[in-house]
This record gives C-alpha cells, sequence and structure tokens, in this order.
C-alpha cells in the first residue's frame, strides 16, 4: 500500500509508520463493515429455533430465580430447583419433577423452612434415584450460613430431616455441587469467607461422614446479592476416583483428583485458562470432558467470552486443550452433558462480532470425541437467559433454562427434543 508521492518525500521511518497506520485503519474498516454485517443480518433475518426442538414450555414456578446446576435427571424424570419467596439475599427452595422431558411439571414441593432463611440450592442424584438437595441457611450472625442437605426417597414428594454438613464456623455458603457415584458420595462447596474449597463425604441419608476435606483455595470475594465468585467448581467421577476442577485464588482453573472416596484430593495441575462463570465436567466412562467460558482477555484481538473445551484421557490427572467451540460476541452460563453417544453442549450467547446484535439466546451443539462440534443452534428466544441443564434420558434431550425478567424474577423454560 503506497502513502502516495507527498508522503514519499518524508524519512523513510515516516513513511513506514505512515504505511503501517494506514494498514491498521483498512483492517479495521473491514471488521466494522463485518460487525456491521453481522448486526443487520442479525437483525433483518434472525436466527430461528431450531424446530427439533419441542415447544418451549414455561415452568409453572413463583416468581424467584436459580443457579446454573439446579436440574438433574434420573433418565426418567427431570427435577429442577428453584429459590422463590425471595427477601434480600434469602428465600425458599422447591424442588418440580417432570416425567415426560419437561413438557410438564408436578406441583412444587417445599423443601427448605416457609419462611425466607435459605438460598444457592444444589441438586444431585443418585443411580437408584435418591434425590438430593443442597442449600444454604441463615446463621445466629450477620454473614454466618450453614449449608445442609436433604434426602428423598420417593421421587421428591417427601425429604429427611435437614443434615448440616458445613462445618460450624462457616462463613458464607458457595453454591454447593453434588457427587453421588457408588462409593464417592459427597459435596462440595466453597466457605466465601476463607476462600476455601471443601468436599464433605456424606452417608445415604444425606449425615455427614467424618470432617469435610480440604479441595483447594480460591478468591476471597464475596457475594453481592445473587453473584457469587466462589462457586466455580466442578466435579465428576471416573470408575471410583473423583475429579474436581475449580477456580483458584489467582484465576486460573486449578483441577484434582481422589482415590479414596473423597477423603483426600491430590491437586495436579492448574489449566491456562481464565474463568468466567462456573466449569462444567461430564465423562463417558473414559474420558473426562470439561467445558468452561474463558474470559477471553489477552487471547483473541476481540477479547470476548468463549467456551473452551479440554479433555482427559488418564482421569483427571492431564488436560489436554481442545477447541474453542463458539464464535460469538459473548457467552455467559453453559452445561455439558454426555448421554446416547453424543457429548452435548448448552450455552447462552449473543451474536454479533464486536458486540452483540441482539440480547441473548440460548445455543445447543454436540460432538461425537469432543474435538468435531456441530454447527450450533438456537433453542430459545432471544432474551437474558442462563442456561441450568442439558439432560438426556428416555425422553430424549431436554434443555432447561431461565429468562431474568428483573431482579429475582426468572421465568423458568423447558424444551425437548429426541436424540
Amino acid at each position: 500500500m503506497s502513502p502516495g508521492p507527498i508522503a514519499e518525500r518524508l524519512p523513510r521511518a515516516v513513511r513506514s509508520l505512515l504505511q503501517l497506520g494506514l494498514s491498521l485503519a483498512v483492517i479495521l474498516g473491514v471488521v466494522l463493515a463485518v460487525d456491521r454485517f453481522d448486526r443487520l443480518h442479525e437483525n433483518v433475518v434472525p436466527r430461528q429455533v431450531d424446530p427439533a426442538w419441542s415447544t418451549a414450555t414455561q415452568v409453572p414456578a413463583a416468581l424467584g430465580d436459580s443457579w446454573v446446576g439446579d436440574a438433574v435427571s434420573d433418565g426418567t424424570s427431570i427435577y429442577l430447583a428453584t429459590r422463590e419467596s425471595v427477601v434480600g439475599f434469602w428465600g425458599t427452595i422447591h424442588v418440580r419433577r417432570s416425567l415426560d422431558g419437561g413438557i410438564s411439571w408436578l406441583p412444587s414441593v417445599l423443601v427448605s423452612d416457609a419462611s425466607p432463611v435459605s438460598a444457592r440450592p444444589g441438586l444431585g442424584i443418585a443411580a437408584d434415584g435418591t434425590l438430593y438437595v443442597g442449600y444454604a441457611v441463615q446463621g445466629p450472625r450477620p454473614a454466618t450460613q450453614s449449608l445442609v442437605v436433604r434426602v428423598s426417597y420417593d421421587h421428591g414428594q417427601s425429604w429427611t430431616t435437614p443434615a448440616r454438613v458445613s462445618l460450624p464456623a462457616v462463613g458464607l455458603i458457595g453454591v454447593p455441587v453434588f457427587l453421588m457415584a457408588g462409593a464417592l458420595q459427597l459435596v462440595a462447596y466453597t466457605d466465601g469467607q476463607l476462600g476455601v474449597v471443601y468436599t464433605q463425604r456424606i452417608a445415604s441419608d444425606g449425615t455427614p461422614i467424618g470432617r469435610p476435606s480440604m479441595l483447594g483455595t480460591t478468591s476471597h470475594e464475596l457475594y453481592s446479592d445473587a453473584v457469587f465468585y466462589d462457586g466455580l467448581l466442578a466435579l465428576t467421577a471416573l470408575g471410583t476416583r473423583g475429579v474436581a476442577v475449580w477456580s483458584g485464588g489467582n484465576g486460573r482453573l486449578r483441577s484434582a483428583i481422589s482415590d479414596d472416596a473423597g477423603q483426600s484430593w491430590q491437586p495436579v495441575g492448574t489449566l491456562d485458562q481464565a474463568l468466567v462463570d462456573r466449569p462444567r465436567l461430564a465423562t463417558d466412562g473414559v474420558t473426562v470432558l470439561l467445558a468452561a467460558t474463558d474470559s477471553g482477555i489477552g487471547s483473541r484481538p476481540t477479547r470476548r467470552p468463549f467456551v473452551r473445551i479440554w479433555r482427559s484421557v488418564d482421569g483427571g490427572r492431564t488436560y489436554q486443550r481442545g477447541p474453542d467451540v463458539t464464535d460469538v460476541a459473548d457467552v455467559g452460563w453453559l452445561d455439558l452433558g454426555w448421554g446416547n453417544g453424543r457429548w452435548r453442549l448448552l450455552y447462552g450467547a449473543c451474536p454479533g462480532f464486536l458486540g452483540c446484535a441482539t440480547p441473548a439466546r440460548v445455543w445447543y451443539t454436540t460432538s461425537p470425541d469432543g474435538d468435531r462440534w456441530s454447527d450450533a443452534t438456537v433453542v430459545s428466544m432471544a432474551g437474558n437467559v442462563r442456561p441450568l441443564g442439558v439432560l438426556s434420558g428416555r425422553f430424549g434431550v431436554t434443555a432447561i433454562w431461565g429468562e431474568v425478567v428483573a431482579t429475582h424474577q426468572w421465568r423458568f423454560w423447558a424444551a425437548r427434543r429426541d436424540y
């Protein structure tokens, strides 16, 4: 690219800088043109919901909210936990059951106190269908909480007496995560004041076994209303081995394994990734797959969040970086699952190049091997959406998400498709 005859009389160093500036201006112009075209295309020819998904059904829930990971399935039933009757940080915890892949739902069951003193529900389910719920309850003093667990043997109709599983001195409870796989029966949580991540072994009735084990440490950031930065962890099992990942105190992903049913954990490394929201683990019985939203800072020119896939073929000891699945303007919550011979990824994202062309939608993609992913298709209409789970079973595949209408006012949706 020539700067012109006048510039040719300038010193060579000045001409080089001028040429570089013109080149950058052209590149920026092309980028802006592409972004403008993408926005125009999105607004004129909006992306449509994939017809493979059955008509989305609104879950009959009262005003409230939820956290990612509050949906589980035993392959026949689907369960969803919500926080309702919210007053400040606290509310009441409800669990609902669907027998047809989320098309219809049975009446909710209140599992917490009727007064709004509970928050942060998490669900777990064992192979025999035993259902577990964990949630934080308000402590006697400011900034004190306890994590309690209740168990249902009759598909969520009745529940055992709440069992406190956290340490007496714990401050703020991070979102609990269950691992119910044979001898591996435990719940993990974060003390948001100390920045310590714990795992606690539990009996089949939800009561604690021994003292909690320290999984690792994380940031000491406290929550601000419904935003909590310490619950960034995930668990899975590969045979008798427990596999864990969480956000370390340096904002990077850390990993650990346990070969003694969660009594102790062996740190095995730090993944080279900054983390946005919770990571998700899944396994097909041989390979462990990790999906996490990377902030994109420093790794891409546009610095936008994206989903990164990691794979472990040695039981969670090491991870190899896989593909970056998405190429959109912004990515939020996600969920990862394995079912019927395919990996399944559900995530919330808004389309665009430099910025969002429209509000976010829920997107869905699959892979036979974790490397080759299908073109993502749209599950939901545009809105402030938060994916809660992608579940497989006799019903096919069901996506569950929340739509944020206002603070603590979510609509919950479910859509089903065949495999």
